[in-house]
This record gives C-alpha cells, structure tokens and sequence, in this order.
C-alpha cells in the first residue's frame, strides 16, 4: 500500500495514538508535563463542548501569533486562526465541530467532510505555509469529552502537487489534450 490512501492510514493510526496519549495525560495531573511535551511538539489544541481553547501548544500560539499558548485559552479556536480563515468559514468550522463532538459520523466520513482540510496562510514570520487540520473527539477519564485540533504542515506536498499540476498542463499545452 503506497501512495495518499497509505498517508491516511497512518495519519489514521497517528491521530489515534495521539488522542490516546492526551486522554491518557489529561486524567491525571502527574501527567501533566507529560501533556506539554506532547502539544508543544505539535501545532495542536484541546477544544471543549463550544470549541474554545482549553489547552494550546507554543507551535499554534507562534502560528496564532500570541506571546504564550496560556493567551489562547478560552478564546474560540476558529478565532484563535481567524486570520488564516476565508469569509464564513468559522461558522462552518464550529458546525464541523458539533458534528465531531456529537459522533454523528465515523472517523472517515468526518475527514471528508472537514472544512479546513487544507488550511494556507503566511504564519507571523512572513512564510507561506499550507495545514492539514483534523479533528477528533477524545474522551478522558474524566468523562468530560475533548476535541483534538492538529494542524499538520503540508507545505511540501501541497508545493509538489501545484508543481506536478502545472506540468501535466504544459505537456497538454504542447501535446494537445488526449
């Protein structure tokens, strides 16, 4: 198995081990530096019930642009990445969210029908960057349920298939449309 359906497989299997590893952290609070270490290694947030930021990694404050992950706490994640949003797309995004936190849809079927999919912006740092976003309910200990918001850098791949798009329509412009 190769290829984008093998990269979702194991994106599958990550997200999975990942919100294992944060329901795990969240219930008890000797974990807690265990939790840190886990969200500041990547661009993601814990959301409650309303999609406000409970808990934020120092890689989504740098991308947000505030001074420490602490300052995005409470705040509405779709606020939290306003800027990088089109018109509308936070109304969208938070009824994406209800659906996540109402398990309304298998994994799959909400992957598919997730609104940021692929999120592009030009971070505080003046670089252009392009995120896959996903979401996924977990469900401490606690009992209270969690939504895990990751954004993963795609730039690279989304680079490469801009590339391979504008060659495919230089050779149909030199070769004719088959």
């Amino acid at each position: 198995m190769s290829g984008p359906v093998f990269q979702a497989v194991i994106a599958g299997v990550f997200l999975a081990a990942l919100a294992a590893a944060v329901a795990a952290a969240v219930c008890a609070s000797r974990k807690a530096a265990a939790l840190r270490g886990i969200l500041d290694a990547y661009c993601i947030a814990l959301l409650d019930g309303k999609g406000r930021i409970v808990q934020a990694s120092r890689t989504l404050a740098d991308l947000a642009g505030a001074a420490s992950p602490k300052l995005l706490c409470g705040r509405l994640f779709t606020d939290a990445i306003a800027a990088f949003l089109a018109p509308g797309t936070a109304a969208t995004v938070n009824a994406h969210l209800a659906n996540v936190f109402a398990a309304a849809y298998d994994r799959d079927t909400l992957r598919s029908l997730n609104p940021l999919h692929e999120l592009r912006c030009l971070t505080p740092a003046g670089l252009r960057k392009t995120f896959r976003c996903d979401f996924l309910a977990v469900q401490p200990a606690a009992g209270r349920t969690l939504a895990l918001a990751t954004l993963a850098d795609v730039t690279a791949k989304a680079e490469l298939r801009e590339r391979l798009a504008a060659t495919v329509r230089a050779l149909a412009a030199v070769y004719g449309r088959a």
